[in-house]
């Protein structure tokens, strides 16, 4: 179905998967796991989501021929949901960023423009499979090794509690604990575990143990187990509550050595929304490429705009941002944890048939 020149390795895979989530998490995903409860759901949701990957894995050959599967009609409402989902969420971070820029960079400025400004800029990155592999596979070195730096220099006057009151010591709470995993894995999901990077296709000559989502799940665990912890020592409970982003005004309290560098928060941004960017393009990639998984051919210009209506309908830009996490929660969570039995249901299927 596929030609050879239309495939990645596994390695270009996560490191697109690393990339994209990067951004989205430290920047709005993080304030929600702050505490002991938070640290902990982060560590549990890891731990499911990468035994997700590993079932997802398995039922690759399904989502890349939904029709022979599925059936028609079924592979129509597949693709349904998850093109639904990929402009919502394309919605959502348009929104989000546009609001972003207007606070922390370009100020006096509509965040209309900022917002065609961010579609704009990720329409014209890569389109094509290959390009997108290598891209986010030289990419997320560079963006490693800076965001692991400047995280580690964010650490290192850690003691007191800046920002907020002191967590006050309490019995652990479980029920949060669980209820905060649940969260991570639908945040999980929601950054493309299951929508658009397991419909890709795959080299398959590596070895068993190197394929999959696991490492990668475990190294965002542990990205995002860190800036939870930042955020706790230095604003305690309150994180979840601020207006602003929290993990900009940790980094904004940085000091390089020998003052060379005073905005150490806006190179830091600058990486995250590098971050968002590649996001948004995937978002739009993806949406072209899973409407070829059911014989249709469609540029990526049309979910553009409507992730661009999306994020700028409403009384404000930010509204939007109230809504998306309820819808993924609640909604899309749950149709891809069905979406998971179903195509497990149709693979064991097939090897019957045959």
């Amino acid at each position: 179905m596929f030609a050879d020149n239309n495939r990645i390795s596994w390695l270009q895979m996560r490191c697109q998967f690393l990339l994209a989530a990067l951004g989205v998490g430290l920047l709005w995903g993080i304030p929600g796991f702050t505490g002991r409860e938070g640290a902990v759901g982060i560590l549990i949701g890891g731990a499911l989501l990468a035994c997700w990957s590993g079932i997802l894995r398995r039922q690759m050959t399904v989502f890349r021929d939904p029709i022979r599967y599925f059936g028609k009609t079924c592979a129509w409402l597949l693709a349904g949901i998850w093109e639904s989902y990929l402009v919502l969420t394309g919605g959502w971070l348009v929104a989000k960023v546009g609001h972003l820029a207007g606070e922390y960079l370009v100020s006096g400025v509509p965040e209309t423009m900022l917002s065609l400004a961010f579609v704009f800029a990720a329409l014209g990155g890569s389109h094509h499979v290959q390009a997108r592999g290598r891209l986010a596979q030289t990419s997320w070195a560079i963006v490693a090794w800076l965001g692991g730096i400047l995280l580690l220099l964010a650490g290192k006057p850690l003691g007191t509690v800046t920002g907020g009151q002191q967590p006050e010591p309490a019995a652990f709470d479980w029920m949060l604990s669980v209820k905060n995993a649940g969260k991570y894995v639908a945040y999980g999901s929601g950054i493309g575990l299951i929508a658009w990077l397991m419909v890709q296709v795959r080299t398959g000559k590596e070895e068993k143990k190197k394929e999959g989502l696991a490492l990668a799940v475990g190294q965002l665990s542990l990205w995002f187990l860190a800036g939870a912890l930042l955020l706790t020592a230095n604003f305690g409970t309150d994180a979840p509550n601020m207006d602003t982003c929290p993990i900009l005004e940790v980094m904004a309290g940085v000091e390089i050595p020998g003052r060379f560098l005073r905005r150490v928060d806006l190179i830091f941004l600058s990486i995250l929304l590098f971050s968002l960017t590649f996001l948004l393009g995937s978002i739009f990639f993806y949406s072209s490429y899973v409407a070829e998984r059911v014989s249709v051919t469609i540029s990526r210009i049309p979910a553009a705009i409507l992730c661009l209506i999306f994020g700028t309908v409403g009384e404000t830009q930010w509204a939007w941002s109230r809504y998306y996490p309820e819808l993924l929660w609640k909604i899309y969570l749950p149709l891809f944890l069905v979406i998971t039995v179903c195509a497990g249901w149709a693979r064991r299927r097939s090897y019957g048939e045959r």
